[in-house]
């Protein structure tokens, strides 16, 4: 799969050419890969269409979620930018597979909680997350998933 996740960075407006590339954390969702390109360091992955049958819409909320996020000057917290594509999209498609690319945030990525420490900050990190979204309108976001976004069920 490295080659296609290979063939799908160069698609990117990325800082140069792809000097590595490597399989990151275990994909329980969508398969992700480390991208070194021109000294930069991105995130690919390519979302699982078996999951989220619409990727454009996934890609349309991200973009709804991070200009919120930007207008709320006490948000605090750090998101995943996206890379838009040489073609001016933030996702490429070639038939039957969906690729988008972010820029890489450097941390810990963790499938367990080993410490009440780490689930601290975890359930503190998710707070602000969804504080920020406490006043986004949730009529603008596309349903990916029947109850995606309704944390009450």
């Amino acid at each position: 799969m490295t080659g296609a996740a290979a063939a799908a960075a160069i698609q990117f407006d990325i800082a140069g050419d792809v000097s590595g590339i490597e399989i990151f954390g275990s994909g329980l969702i969508n398969d992700s890969y480390k991208i070194e390109a021109g000294g930069a360091v991105y995130l690919l992955q390519r979302i699982n269409e078996r999951v989220f049958r619409t990727p454009r819409d996934v890609m349309h909320n991200l973009a709804v979620v991070i200009k919120h996020i930007d207008s709320i000057e006490v948000a605090q917290i750090e998101v995943p930018r996206p890379v838009g594509t040489r073609q001016g999209t933030f996702h490429v498609e070639d038939g039957k597979t969906c690729w988008r690319l972010f820029e890489f945030i450097d941390g810990d990525c963790r499938e367990r909680v080993e410490t009440a420490e780490l689930a601290e900050s975890a359930a503190e990190a998710f707070g602000k997350f969804q504080l920020a979204l406490s006043t986004l309108d949730p009529g603008v976001l596309r349903r990916v998933l029947p109850g995606f976004h309704d944390f009450r069920k």
